[in-house]
């Protein structure tokens, strides 16, 4: 069959011409529930219309929420868990740096607890006495400083120590032993540290009890005699110093400033 130039263009407008087929609104039905549907031609203007119209969707019947069993529970399951308790990890509101006041250096004063020990010459021939460091050894007595603040010395009796210095507690005991007309040739030295001490804890790997010796606590022995600090995230870690019923705080990032801090109370 053969077509003219003249034909295939009155295809063409044929074509096009049923493109703009307007239907009129009609019904249709289903099986269970007519709905009513309108049929309209997509155009510019119909599309245009369309975005202008507003929207609300329809809500969704009721069965949609209803569950499967009883009084409402799911099928197979049990009372729902509480909501878990989740930790607060936000940082602390309050992380200013409070430093303690520093604390003057002082001779170490004897206190309830402490352990202190006299060495006196020992009574021997003259081998003996020429060898100083076998006689001290030979003749050396540990007294702990009682509740009362003293020591008993035999032959001398009590002998109150506490709150003295080394030095003002050797007097003490000189002033004794001359008064009982016995030997003053001593030394007297602390051994054991009881009577002040600095409790370590919170995020450290051992919490320890820290006793104040004759040399200063610092910051950085303190924590490294409880194993070091083990918080994951440094970054709301705080070091907080309790001192004469005042609490003092140091923020991580600042520690490495105040490393050598003396932590003692004054």
């Amino acid at each position: 069959m053969i077509l003219t130039r003249s034909a295939v263009a009155l295809c063409a407008v044929l074509s096009l011409a049923s493109c703009g087929v307007t239907y009129t609104p009609q019904t249709v039905s289903t099986k269970d529930t007519p709905l009513d549907v309108t049929v309209v031609s997509m155009s510019p203007s119909s599309i245009e219309v369309a975005n202008r119209s507003s929207y609300t969707p329809r809500a969704l019947p009721a069965e949609f929420f209803a569950t499967a069993g009883m009084n409402g529970t799911v099928r197979g399951f049990g009372a729902f868990p509480e909501a878990p308790s989740v930790p607060n990890l936000s940082p602390p509101a309050e992380m200013a740096l409070r430093l303690p006041p520093e604390v003057q250096t002082l001779s170490y004063k004897i206190g309830i607890g402490d352990v202190v020990i006299l060495a006196t010459r020992a009574a021997g021939n003259s081998v003996e006495q020429l060898t100083g460091l076998l006689a001290a050894q030979s003749q050396r007595q540990g007294y702990t400083v009682r509740d009362d603040g003293a020591i008993a010395i035999p032959e001398v009796g009590a002998v109150a120590i506490a709150g003295l210095t080394v030095e003002e507690a050797e007097d003490q005991v000189f002033q004794r032993l001359v008064q009982n007309q016995l030997d003053s040739e001593f030394s007297l030295e602390v051994a054991e540290f009881n009577s002040k001490r600095v409790s370590i804890g919170g995020a450290v790997r051992n919490a320890i009890i820290a006793p104040i010796t004759l040399s200063a606590l610092r910051l950085d022995q303190a924590i490294t005699a409880a194993g070091g600090i083990t918080l994951e995230n440094n970054d709301y870690g705080v070091i907080r110093i309790y001192r004469d019923g005042t609490l003092y705080q140091i923020p991580l990032d600042n520690v490495r400033r105040h490393i050598k801090l003396d932590i003692r109370s004054a």
